[in-house]
This record gives C-alpha cells, structure tokens and sequence, in this order.
C-alpha cells in the first residue's frame, strides 16, 4: 500500500500560518467579537495552543504517512524551546539566541556528517526510495569514480551546511531587530508570531534554494559519472510511476 503524500499546503499552514495568526492577532479578534473577556483572554492561553499545533501535526503525520515530517521535527524543537523561554519569562536574550542557535547547531552536525561514511546529502538523496543505488554504485565502480562521486556527496552536504550557518546569523539580526521586549511582557506574543512567519520567507526559502542547488550537484555527478540518465538513475518504484 503506496504511503500517502505530504500535502504541503497543509503543512505550512499547521506550521506556520495558524501558529502565527493565533500569536498575532486570535486575542484581539476574540475580544473584539465579544467571545472571550479581555481579563480572561490571557497571552499564555494562546501561546500554549500555537505551540502545540506542530506538535500536533507531526503526530498525525508521522501516523498516516509512517516517517517524520522534517517542517514539524523543527517545529516542534523550535516550539519546546520558545514554550519554555515564554513560561520562564525569561529575557530577550534568550530568545535571539535560541533563534541563532538552532541552525547554527543543524549546520554543525551537517558539517559533521560531510566528514563521515554518511553525509547527510547521501541519507536524503542517495537512497533506495529515489534511487536505484544498486545500479550506480555498479557503474560508479565499473567506471572507477566511487571516490569521486563521495566527494560530491561531501561537497553538497558542506553546502547545505553553509545554508544553516547563514540562516543562523540571518535569524541573529532578525530576532534582535524583532524582540523588544522580555517574554513576560504583552507583546511578546505578537512578536514571537512575528518572527515565525518572517523567518520563513527569509531564511527558509534561500535554504531550500540551496538545498534543491545541492540535488541538482548530485544528479549532474550522477550523469557525469556513471553516464545514466536522470531517469535511468531512478528507482524502479519512481520509473514505474513516470509511465
């Protein structure tokens, strides 16, 4: 039975629309209908339920479609560390760090793995479930360019890692410039909300940019190197439904 699809409008509105609307503005629109009372519209009431909508949704991901969803693994780490920084009402500080640290941290143990037997551009792209990797290790050894086709695995998971070192220090001077207040303060909801869909558009979208630059590496050092087609790289299961 073929795994369901991710819908990825879907996701990015669990993740991120909802999330920020409900920081944003589901206090004042509930005031202002009359629904709830400004005394019992508390800030932390809507900061608990943005937080746990990832939490949510990767749950009911990972149960229909079998495997993690990556928007929500961030999510909800990112999540967990916001909660936590809200509840404590600790200081700006903390939160501009935890928004610099998060991808600093991911490009690190992306760097990492470019210098081990797995980088992490093999484990995303160079698998069963895109490729046949039987039928290219064969040609890459037949051809004597197994060493150079590791190098270009290297070479693309050392640029994804450079994507999250650069949308670390992105987030820095974005969070610096976005939270003015300490998380006890009223508007550090809005402001929380705020930087969630701001640093969607600027640090996720170049990283995805980079992410699909580093695919098209690794399919170009496919062709080069074993001389298959993208098609004729294929697996079975993906050549079958190309028909």
């Amino acid at each position: 039975m073929p795994k369901s699809k991710e819908n990825i409008w879907l996701n990015l509105g669990v993740n991120v629309i909802l999330p920020t609307l409900i920081l944003m503005k589901a206090q004042k629109w509930l005031v202002a209908a009359g629904i709830v009372s400004q005394e019992s519209a508390k800030p932390i009431y809507f900061f608990a339920i943005a937080i746990a909508l990832p939490v949510i949704y990767g749950i009911y991901d990972l149960a229909k479609r079998g495997k993690w969803n990556i928007f929500s693994i961030f999510g909800i780490l990112n999540v967990l560390l916001t909660g936590t920084i809200g509840l404590f009402e600790l200081s700006r500080e903390w939160i501009i760090a935890k928004e610099a640290g998060i991808p600093a941290i991911l490009g690190l143990a992306v760097l990492i793995s470019a210098y081990t037997k797995k980088p992490l551009v093999k484990v995303l792209i160079y698998n069963d479930t895109l490729l046949d990797t039987k039928k290219v290790a064969a040609a890459l050894k037949e051809r004597n360019n197994t060493a150079k086709f590791f190098d270009a695995l290297k070479g693309a998971t050392i640029l994804i890692s450079a994507s999250f070192f650069a949308s670390g220090i992105i987030q820095f001077f974005l969070a610096a410039m976005i939270y003015t207040e300490n998380a006890s303060a009223e508007e550090f909801n809005s402001q929380v909300g705020q930087m969630t869909w701001i640093s969607y558009l600027v640090v996720l979208l170049p990283c995805m940019a980079i992410t699909t630059a580093a695919l098209f590496k690794i399919l170009n050092a496919i062709k080069n190197l074993t001389g298959f087609t993208f098609e004729e790289a294929l697996s079975q299961d993906l050549r079958e439904n190309k028909k």
